[in-house]
């Protein structure tokens, strides 16, 4: 996505834009997985629906839905 910005292309602005906005929205989401992660390691338990939220983030997310999205 990235590489775009600076290349010659002919897609149209409002297609990167959006592009970009999912791209920022994943990373977003990655990060937000990593920190349920994180925080999840310091306690005894974690309830099923924390684990199913950072399971989302962490995979899902990224790997289809948001790809699929753009």
């Amino acid at each position: 996505m990235y590489e775009l910005s600076n290349k010659e292309h002919n897609f149209p602005s409002t297609l990167l834009t959006k592009a970009r906005e999912n791209l920022h929205s994943m990373i977003e989401e990655v990060i937000l997985g990593q920190m349920i992660d994180v925080d999840m390691m310091a306690q005894e338990s974690a309830p099923y629906e924390l684990i199913e939220k950072k399971n989302y983030y962490k995979t899902a997310s990224y790997t289809f839905i948001r790809p699929m999205l753009t």
